[in-house]
């Protein structure tokens, strides 16, 4: 019985400094599942940040595109003066003078133009 008792103490012994080790890793791998979860609670804090100011990013564009819209501008008119060929006779001969053009150039309304500049 003595000696099954030294065997066991042997053992035991044996056994003790495996286990130790077996603990220290157990220990170890703790403290970095640890350490992980509170670096994955930090990333999913920074996606619900991100989602947030991406949310409020989307809602300020789409407040800006509604203030400023471009539009088609009607067209107005600049009139010039122009060389008329057959402004007044004299003895069967057609002697030309200036005139005036009421519509020489079309382009958009100034006002409206400016306003679509702005926008872009």
């Amino acid at each position: 019985v003595d000696i099954i008792t030294t065997v066991a103490n042997e053992a035991t012994g044996w056994l003790s400094a495996p286990q130790e080790e077996v603990d220290k890793a157990e220990s170890k791998y703790a403290a970095v599942l640890k350490a992980l979860e509170k670096h994955q609670k930090k990333v999913n804090d920074t996606i619900s940040l991100l989602n947030a100011a991406k949310s409020k990013l989307k809602s300020c564009q789409n407040k800006v595109d509604s203030l400023c819209q471009t539009r088609p501008c009607s067209k107005t008119c600049i009139g010039c003066i122009v060389w008329k060929r057959r402004c007044f006779k004299v003895f069967r001969k057609y002697f030309g003078c200036p005139s005036w053009n009421n519509c020489c150039i079309k382009i958009g309304k100034p006002g409206c133009v400016a306003g679509n500049t702005l926008c872009r």
